[in-house]
């Protein structure tokens, strides 16, 4: 009498029996500099606004407000980094770098190509608004803003945005440690010289590589013989020392198919 076939599934169903056989890896914090491709497991909010201050949009000069064909006196500096001492008072202008914070007093950057500097004055050839040419301070993020959110995946943009955020450190999902066993005698390392009936194990590398790229932990792939006894304590080894442990080859009905019984005598649970 011959065996009933066993219905198969559809891959949509095997991922979702696999996922809900899992549990998601403990976080962990690692500097922001080290987290590239690293997935989110808490939010990331901006810890300060972004710019900090008020700061110029533009190399010029910081004034008040006004028309053009003003005359003013120059009393001071400020550049990204190091702001002016003084502050603006009426009549006067303080030069100004771009991102450089804006003194007190001022509340307008004409830009340098409208003035025109000599002997400790600067005359005006155009008029001057109101916030013209100042970035206020959290234009680009308020503190508190949410700006990345869990399950993102850290690439070089998401990175920079963190940064700018306030960051120091990320909090990540811990990296899984992946280990890949090959099964089969007949299998040879790349480029070893092959006698007959054996092949290159292709499958270990490309698997290795494939949960790399995915973020995994990945150890120097293993190879086990066609032995039930070296089959289990390969797998038991792997089993203890891994998160996942993925098996090529050895789980058909050959006498020399010993993945499934090893795996049944280790008390893993068959999903499908």
């Amino acid at each position: 009498m011959s065996a009933v076939a066993t219905p198969l599934i559809s891959i949509a169903e095997a991922r979702r029996r696999v996922l809900d056989a899992v549990a998601p890896l403990p976080a962990e914090h690692v500097p922001v500099v080290e987290a590239l491709d690293r997935v989110l497991a808490e939010e990331v909010a901006a810890t300060v606004d972004v710019p900090p201050f008020p700061s110029s949009a533009m190399d010029g000069y910081a004034v008040e407000p006004g028309p053009a064909g003003r005359e003013l006196r120059l009393v001071g500096e400020s550049r990204a980094g190091t702001p002016a001492d003084a502050r603006l008072g009426p009549g006067q202008a303080i030069r100004i770098s771009t991102g450089a914070a804006v003194p007190e007093g001022a509340t307008a950057v004409i830009r340098q190509e409208d003035t025109l500097e000599r002997d400790g004055t600067v005359s005006l050839t155009a008029a001057v608004e109101a916030g013209q040419n100042i970035r206020p301070a959290g234009e680009v993020m308020r503190a508190g803003t949410p700006v990345l959110k869990p399950g993102t995946r850290l690439g070089a943009a998401e990175l920079g945005a963190a940064v700018t955020a306030g960051a120091g450190s990320v909090v990540v999902a811990r990296r899984p440690r992946v280990k890949v066993l090959s099964t089969g005698d007949e299998l040879r390392e790349p480029g070893e010289l092959l006698r007959p009936g054996e092949i290159h194990n292709s499958n270990a590398p490309m698997l290795s590589a494939l949960a790399a790229r995915s973020g995994a932990l990945t150890a120097p792939p293993g190879r086990l013989p066609d032995d039930l006894g070296a089959t289990e304590a390969g797998l038991g080894e792997a089993i203890d020392a891994s998160d996942l442990v993925i098996v090529s080859g050895g789980v058909s009905v050959g006498p020399h198919d010993h993945v499934k019984p090893a795996l049944a005598r280790l008390g893993v649970e068959e999903i499908f």
